[in-house]
């Protein structure tokens, strides 16, 4: 799991903002499947899954 991010100020308003994260697969990785999730204000705002092998 990784940490949440602070976007912005408070009051400051984005039409669109790019985020990303990075899994190294060099590193041992369980084979399966795994799913991304987006949340703003504590709600979920989407998740969707993918698959490592």
């Amino acid at each position: 799991m990784t940490d949440s991010i602070t976007i912005g100020k408070q009051g400051l308003v984005f039409s669109a903002y790019i985020a990303w994260d990075q899994i190294y697969l060099f590193e041992e990785k369980e084979n399966g499947t795994w799913i991304v999730a987006v949340f703003m204000d504590d709600r979920l705002l989407a998740s969707r899954e993918f698959t490592i092998q």
